[in-house]
């Protein structure tokens, strides 16, 4: 599978089982512009969620906006609730999923070692790639005249050093705010007055708008020269309170960070990625202006209100409107670059296997021909559970969940008792499958033997192994976190998510799942302590839709499963049969749930 988020500077996520945030804590996401003609955006306090450690870039006493040389950078803040990861400690999850289906339950069961590597730049380079002083190039633009600019949060983190070109000159810059969760971040240059492109309620962008990405895409090949876009919304996020666009204008590496502006000249959002890969046409994707409203307010920063009955522009007119305000953005990131302090590097080995239950039948069987998905390889994760490097590759069905991620969860990057995120995901689908015979260690030799070649071309015991195709959608993910309970280092934590895949042309999702968990994590240890989800996933096929239970369970483990370990499941021989019913579901028989 050749399937990655195609950021300018940090490594992609095989998978995409990471990205980019576009959703965040709890906030009030109506129109944040605030009354007034020109310069608008009435400060408020912060909502539940926002950090309190921001740096303010306006002087409380004067209510003047602070001087460049007195502008503080961003930190990264200590939390109550973060992974502690010790270079050399070790610790496992026992790992439990299931589905029912008519008459039978399909169980993964298995195990996930985790080994904590010591994050130097040498074993960073090692396990992950080189980050020691890489160049990168993004977008931004302005929001404020006073030298404020939006980006996106990849495009900038782990910078050491940032210029911005802008009009043919260049300007330091600084990162003033990070928001992880929605992929944006705030910098300022040392220049002149800017002119800001006005925000608009991007509640009130429709399907099939036409928009253009301003950025400076491909600069290694197409030269640092600006580049317009054009096209138009092709799927919006059904959350009308946060809404995610799905943009089918051309977006390349270096478009991050960049304005989508209608044809007003008003922003839209801001563009943040690619996703491309096989059997996955490229799909661009957009953060809500909104939301950039509302990084602007945690600073205190005024912004320009888009005027709704301003005219539409004409292409030529538009150009000169909004590209005066757009900069080429040179980032150097480093190993103790702006907002990576804390990373961990793990390295993971886990295994599952695939068990059946039948109605009627007490025993638990493996089945045979199922091979156990074993999964190998390195993470890179900060201390609220963001992951930003996986080379992992197996999932844990049915939940299009990473098996190398099994009990990382997302943690807040503030002291508050709710918080929201929301991710772009990929989930494949089945497209089709084939029989194929795998020749064991005797297949050469007795292919040459005169009277046995025919009989045993394929050796004395050949396996015989189904290789399938997919096709992969693009889903979205929407998760809500709330504390519900504290006992003394253990918090409980209630987890409400919603995944669905989107589509163009808004058909019916191929895959939607919902549920709840209970979380456990231990402040002591730093670790999730368990995980027990409860949910449904519907799955469409050839117009007709099966709704199916699915469970999951993962438990932090005293001692590391050892590589030889079965994930083999307790079985109860004296359990009476089964008399639970199965569940109801139309048009099962056009479904492959098989796997």
């Amino acid at each position: 599978m050749n399937v990655c988020l195609l950021w300018p500077r940090r490594i992609s996520l095989l998978l995409a089982m990471v990205c980019f945030a576009v959703v965040g804590c709890s906030e009030d996401l109506s129109s944040p512009i605030a009354s007034g003609a020109g310069q608008g955006g009435r400060w408020t306090p912060p909502t539940q969620g926002e950090s309190p450690h921001a740096p303010v870039s306006v002087d409380t006493s004067t209510g003047k906006v602070v001087s460049f040389a007195e502008q503080r950078s961003y930190e990264v803040r200590a939390t109550q609730l973060q992974y502690q990861l010790k270079p050399g400690s070790k610790f496992t999850y026992r790992v439990e999923s299931s589905i029912k289906l008519p008459g039978k339950e399909k169980m993964m069961n298995g195990f996930l070692n985790y080994d904590v590597l010591t994050p130097t730049p040498e074993q960073i380079e090692k396990y992950v790639g080189a980050i020691e002083e890489s160049k990168s190039t993004g977008t931004g633009f302005a929001v404020h005249p006073d030298g404020f600019m939006v980006t996106c949060a990849h495009v900038v983190e782990g910078a050491i050093e940032i210029e911005a070109k802008l009009d043919g000159r260049v300007y330091a810059a600084k990162v003033i705010d990070i928001d992880r969760k929605h992929d944006l971040a705030l910098v300022r240059i040392d220049s002149p007055p800017l002119t800001p492109i006005p925000l608009m309620d991007s509640n009130e962008v429709q399907l099939a708008e036409e928009v253009r990405v301003v950025g400076y895409p491909l600069t290694d090949v197409l030269g640092d020269s600006l580049k317009i876009s054009r096209g138009t919304v092709s799927g919006i996020d059904k959350d009308q309170t946060d809404r995610v666009f799905q943009l089918d204008a051309q977006i390349n590496p270096g478009n991050s960070g960049g304005p989508v502006v209608t044809e007003k000249g008003h922003l839209a959002g801001v563009a943040t990625s690619l996703l491309s890969g096989d059997g996955l046409s490229n799909v661009g994707f957009a953060v809500p202006a909104n939301r950039v409203a509302n990084m602007l307010d945690k600073q205190k920063l005024p912004y320009q209100k888009a005027d709704p009955n301003e005219p539409y522009l004409r292409g030529p007119e538009l150009a000169k409107r909004v590209t005066p305000s757009v900069a080429l953005l040179s980032v150097t990131v480093g190993a103790n670059g702006v907002g990576i302090a804390g990373d961990g590097l793990l390295s993971f080995y886990g295994k599952l296997e695939l068990f059946e239950k039948r109605e009627g039948w007490s025993g638990i069987f493996k089945i045979s021909d199922a091979e156990p998905a074993v999964d190998r390889g390195h993470l890179l994760i900060k201390p609220f559970g963001e992951v930003s490097f996986n080379d992992g590759e197996h999932f844990v069905p049915p939940f299009v969940a990473m098996l190398s991620t099994v009990g990382l969860e997302r943690l807040p990057d503030s002291d508050v008792e709710e918080w929201d995120f929301t991710d772009v995901r990929i989930v494949p689908q089945k497209k089709d499958s084939k029989l194929v015979v795998e020749e064991d260690e005797f297949a050469s030799f007795l292919k040459n033997d005169p009277y046995l070649g025919n009989r045993f071309r394929f050796g004395l015991r050949p396996k015989v192994k189904e290789v399938a195709s997919y096709v992969y959608h693009p889903a979205i993910e929407h998760a809500s976190y709330r504390i519900t309970g504290r006992n003394g280092d253990e918090v409980e934590i209630k987890k409400t998510s919603e995944l669905t895949t989107v589509h163009e042309g808004q058909h019916a999702p191929f895959y939607h799942l919902e549920g709840e968990s209970k979380i456990v994590f231990d402040k002591k240890a730093g670790r999730v302590k368990s995980i027990e989800f409860e949910g449904t996933v519907d799955i469409a096929a050839d117009g007709e839709t099966a709704s199916l239970p699915v469970s999951y369970t993962c438990t932090l483990g005293r001692n590391y499963v050892p590589a030889t370990s079965t994930g083999r499941p307790t079985i109860d021989r004296d359990a009476p049969p089964s008399t639970e019913p199965a569940p109801k579901i139309d048009g099962l028989t056009k479904l492959d749930l098989s796997s």
